[in-house]
Order: C-alpha cells, then structure tokens, then sequence
C-alpha cells in the first residue's frame, strides 16, 4: 500500500505545535519502516523537515490559496473546489490519501471520491465546540465570520472516507457535532525517542548553561486563550514561591500583557525552544504545569512524564485520559483549586517522587513507532472498508 501523506502542516506555523511533531514523527517512523509514501505540499514554501527525510520522498504540488487578505479563510474552499485536478492526479500516485489536519482553515480536501480513500486526522474541534477559547481576541463580525467557518469545515468531514482522531475526547466530540460520521479509528500520540530519563549531572550542567533556577514551574506552548496561563499565574499571584519558566512560540504581544498584568511574578521568558533541547528544558523544571482549557491530546503531558517531570494539569477535556494517575489535576475554572494543587507538590517532595515513578510508567508506554504502526492498520482497516463499499455499488 502506498500513502499520499498531507505535510503542508510543516509549511504554516503548525511546524512549531503538536500537530508538526505528528506529521513530522509519523513520516519518519514510515521510512524508518520502509512503508511506501509519498507527500504532498504547497509550492516553493519550505517543509520543516529535515533534507534527508524529504530526499527520500516524491513530492507532489497542490496549489496554493491566494494570499490576497482575507483569502486564506477560504483556503479549505479552495481546495475542494479548485484543486481537484491535482487531487486527481495525486491519487493515481497513491492507494490512500491522509490528510493530516483538515480543521486547518487554510487547506481542506476534495469533496467527491477520487477512486482512493481520503482520509483525516482530526485533533481537536475546539473552534467549533469553544470558540470563545479560540478567537478571544477577535472583534464581534472576525468571531461570528470564523465561527460559521470552521463549522462548515467540521460538517464537511462527513464527506471522508475515514478518520482518525487523538483521543477518545475527541472522537465524542467529533460525533456529537458531526451529523453522518465517516468510519473513526482513535489512535494516540506518542513520545520521540529524545525524551529519556537524562542523568541529574546532565540537567544541572543545563540549568547551568541556560541560567536557570533551581527550581522552576514549566509551561510549554502559546500562554493565552484555550492555554489559559493567566489562571497558573493569577492562582499564586502576587509572586509565587517558584519562578515560572514559559518556552513556545507565544507572541510578543502576549508576553507583555502577562508582565503588565503581573508585575511581581517571576518569569523566565525562552521563546521557542529548539525539539533537540526541549527534554533537557523539561527534565529542569521542578514541575510542569498545563492550565489549557480544552485539548484534543495534550503531548506536552506525556514528555514531561518521560523524562520524570512531575505534571500539574486541568481536569478537562481529554487531558485526564491522557494523564491517567500520574498527575495532579485542578478545575481550570477555579483558582483556588489550581493554587492548592500547584502549592500542594511545591511543598511535598515525597509527592513529587510518587509523581515522577507514576510518570515514567505512565510514559513507557507511549512511542511514535506504536502510534505510526496503529496509524498504518488503520489505513489498511479503510481501505478495505473503502473497496467493501465500491464493489456494492458496481
């Protein structure tokens, strides 16, 4: 079987979130594997993947939507009605196609059969069923224009020939909200390899290099909206006994509303951090701390875990299937909830060390080999049911 797999996630700024480490970790483990796949993308944008990855794939080219303002909310029109020749073209190159991120507003998929199988992951649907977590900084006519949309994208899932979801969470969500659901599979993420228990000589020589406290609350990812980082700073406000250190692709918007808002919290500002570099940042925090609203995974969970970080998290959404026993939860919505228990494995380091053995058994179980083979009998399972289904017609 050979896939056409979507990496146009990999030429937008979803390179830097969960959904690029998917694209990007599923594509490797297919090649480490020798599987048969071939991409797809828009032209003459960069691929954040690495040459000798891309050097060992075809790649076919789907048109880009217009950058004229405002059309990039019309990118998943596009594609259904305009790219359909090139969609036709890369399915006689193919025995399935997988689209990695249809909630995109900016890339869809086309709306009649190809003669192949087309297939999705959908990882979350929260602009859709929390839009206020999504376009909270969006005047009145923005946030009515994008919620209509994204409705529409999520209806038009029914025209799929199979999807994939991340979470059980999501997969309720999806056919709560979805009126003729296509076949769904739910296969988790999994962990990269560089996320390995590292030696306590390695993290102090890092905490070291990167100037970093001793002890540290971590927070991984953009700060405001469904991330609701001001609940974790307002909850210990107006300075918390550990400094908070924040890494991600956050604005610098953000950033400065947070220090004016909380002039007397210590906070270590890293920016992006480097995938190479991020299990050592993880390792040095003395916790990891994950106040987000709604979420379709939660990956940053599972890292901390595999590298024995104990987790402090919401209990919403998806978030207490991913973490199981292994962290501490808080109603996101309650401050004094999230205050006790951040303070609670502050001040306990027996409960810490519970928290990093529950974690660690918690993590082992998780790989990207197991969620790429998962991936692939998933495919297989479709297009068999794909096959069942156009021979009733013949």
């Amino acid at each position: 079987m050979r896939v056409a797999l979507d990496v146009r996630p990999l030429q937008t700024e979803n390179q830097y979130r969960g959904i690029g480490t998917y694209v990007r970790e599923l594509l490797i483990q297919y090649l480490t594997k020798q599987r048969e796949v071939v991409l797809f993308a828009w032209p003459e944008i960069p691929i954040s993947l690495d040459p000798k990855y891309l050097n060992l794939c075809q790649i076919y080219e789907i048109p880009k939507p217009s950058d004229f303002p405002g059309m990039k909310y019309l990118g998943f029109r596009h594609d259904a009605n305009n790219n359909l020749e090139a969609f036709k073209k890369l399915a006689t190159a193919a025995d399935l196609i997988h689209f990695t991120n249809v909630i995109d507003i900016q890339m869809g998929f086309p709306m009649v059969d190809l003669g192949v199988p087309r297939i999705a992951t959908v990882h979350d649907i929260t602009a859709v069923t929390h839009p206020q977590y999504c376009f909270y900084n969006s005047n009145f006519l923005k946030f009515a224009t994008l919620k209509f949309l994204y409705s529409k994208i999520v209806q038009n899932h029914s025209a799929l020939d199979g999807i994939i979801t991340i979470s059980q969470y999501t997969d309720n969500a999806l056919h709560f909200n979805l009126k003729n659901s296509p076949p769904t599979r739910t296969v988790w993420n999994g962990i990269s390899d560089r996320f390995v228990l590292p030696y306590a000589s390695q993290v102090n020589e890092y905490r070291q290099r990167r100037r970093l406290p001793a002890k540290f609350i971590l927070h991984v990812g953009t700060l405001l909206g469904v991330k609701n980082v001001e609940a974790i700073l307002q909850a210990t406000a107006p300075q918390c006994p550990w400094p908070f250190v924040f890494a991600g692709p956050y604005s610098k918007e953000d950033q400065l509303y947070l220090v004016k808002k909380f002039p007397h919290q210590q906070i270590v500002w890293m920016g992006y951090v480097d995938k190479e570099e991020l299990p050592m940042l993880y390792a040095a925090a003395g916790l990891f701390a994950f106040p987000s609203l709604m979420e379709g995974f939660g990956l940053p969970l599972l890292e901390a875990m595999a590298v024995g970080t104990p987790v402090v998290c919401s209990n919403t959404s998806c978030l207490p299937e991913v973490a199981g026993n292994a962290a501490v939860m808080f109603d996101p919505h309650n401050l004094g909830d999230v205050r006790n228990a951040l303070l609670g494995v502050m001040n306990d380091e027996n409960l810490r060390m519970q928290m990093r053995t529950r974690g660690l058994e918690r993590a082992q179980h998780m790989s990207w080999r197991r969620t790429a083979d998962m991936t692939w009998m998933a495919y297989e399972a479709f297009l068999e049911e794909y096959q069942r289904r156009r021979s009733k017609k013949r």
